[in-house]
């Protein structure tokens, strides 16, 4: 081989292999319960100025005047006009799932009414496009692949498949926990076992609108179907890929965490929270924040690696509430 092809040779093999290390960040913004006929003003700007690459909506987009499809229609066009709204929507992509308000039916599962009407005005909200295989199946549950795959977002729906839940009579406990009974059905079940068994991702962000890990409230969580819990519990721990659960609906911000492999960011309250609230959480590890707020995880990624650096929950005019810069394995 000529001296010059070799030397231009070894310049592209360089060139190559300092492009596959280098590390760039992937910016993930996410958070629940937004009143969209609430001050929105302060929290979106600082959503704006976290300069995400993605928004991720875990539920409670709008709490609608009256819960009929025509109420969750008139609330998400009021969302949309907001100008930070637009602006974000223009800088970054948008995801998401309902809970129970943008659902149309309070703490409602798979005997809502409206089920069918809130899953095409979710999915109208969010720009879904036409062709998309979340028009076409039932459930608005869906996968997303960030940084060239190797970052994965499962959105998960724990609404339109979830059987009754149980009232009960003990004092500050809305629900009595049962071992049977489901929160996603068995189509959804066998499509994340499969999400998770992917060959390319190595970091998860798993998306569930109601809390995960916190078993110590008498609310609507998964816990509430223990048989459930312990399934992903289970599916995750055994899951190759580093997991990041977020969550919404409790209206104050933690971090909560089972073990080294399991992890659960809740943000909540955009607009609204319940403050000075007092709950118990053992797995908790960072402040309880009744502070409004979103979520904000940061990862580093190159072609041949990702790893998460930061995890974040931010408030009104940018300022931190609480941040993480340690892996969660070993917060």
């Amino acid at each position: 081989m000529h001296p010059f092809k070799i030397i231009v040779l070894v310049l592209l093999l360089t060139t190559c292999s300092s492009n596959s290390k280098k590390r760039q960040t992937l910016t993930v913004a996410f958070a629940s319960c937004n009143d969209q006929n609430l001050d929105t003003l302060q929290i979106w700007t600082s959503v704006l100025a976290a300069n995400p690459d993605y928004f991720i909506w875990t539920g409670d987009i709008i709490y609608p005047s009256e819960e009929t499809p025509g109420g969750l229609k008139s609330g998400y066009k009021v969302q949309k006009s907001y100008t930070e709204y637009q602006k974000l929507s223009e800088s970054a992509g948008i995801l998401g799932i309902f809970d129970d308000h943008d659902y149309a039916q309070n703490d409602g599962g798979a005997n809502n009414p409206y089920r069918e009407e809130a899953k095409d005005l979710l999915l109208e909200f969010l720009d879904e496009p036409k062709n998309s295989k979340r028009r076409d199946r039932e459930g608005v549950y869906d996968s997303y692949n960030m940084a060239g795959g190797l970052v994965k977002t499962i959105l998960l729906d724990t609404r339109s498949f979830r059987s009754d839940l149980i009232p009960s009579d003990k004092p500050n406990m809305r629900y009595q926990p049962t071992d049977k009974g489901t929160i996603l059905g068995d189509t959804q079940w066998k499509w994340l076992e499969n999400e998770l068994d992917d060959q390319t991702s190595q970091i998860v962000i798993l998306v569930t609108s109601i809390q995960f890990l916190n078993d110590f409230h008498g609310f609507e969580k998964w816990g509430n179907f223990t048989e459930e819990r312990k399934r992903l519990i289970d599916l995750l721990n055994n899951s190759r890929k580093k997991v990041i659960v977020i969550s919404g609906d409790r209206h104050y911000a933690e971090v909560s965490q089972l073990n080294e492999k399991l992890l659960e960011v809740t943000s909540s309250g955009m607009t609204h929270t319940y403050k000075g609230v007092k709950e118990n959480n053992p797995l908790r590890v960072s402040p309880l924040i009744d502070d409004r707020n979103f979520g904000v995880l940061k990862i580093s990624y190159n072609m041949e690696s990702a790893q998460v650096d930061a995890i974040e929950l931010i408030g009104d005019k940018s300022r931190v509430l609480w941040r993480s810069t340690v892996a969660p394995d070993l917060l």
